[in-house]
């Protein structure tokens, strides 16, 4: 582990720098997928609000790993994940009967 102030090489458990004595952060090096781009072609193409939902739940993962909680970075990518299949579900869901309901409507001509 370096220290990220001043480049010294620390010792794993440091928790401060022996040259600057700035405090190091313990950066998470687990890598969680943030669900970003799945959120993104929910907004634009299926449910508006599923997809801003997913997409602010996104935006919170890196943001919690960064702080070193893991827990509640797995969780927000998993409820990000979780809105944007359901905003997708419903897109094709309301998709298909708007293609249904013209479908008869034409047939009622």
């Amino acid at each position: 582990m370096y220290c990220k102030y001043c480049g010294t090489e620390l010792p794993e458990n440091a928790d401060v720098c022996v040259k600057c004595g700035k405090l190091v952060s313990k950066v998470s090096k687990e890598k969680i997928n943030n669900n970003l781009v799945l959120a993104i072609i929910t907004t634009i193409c299926c449910c508006l609000p599923f997809g801003i939902a997913a997409i602010v739940y996104s935006s919170k993962v890196n943001t919690f790993l960064a702080c070193g909680n893991i827990e509640a970075a797995k969780e927000a990518a998993n409820t990000s994940k979780k809105w944007s299949l359901w905003g997708i579900g419903l897109g094709i869901i309301f998709t298909f009967f708007y293609i249904l309901l013209g479908a008869l409507a034409d047939a009622a001509k």
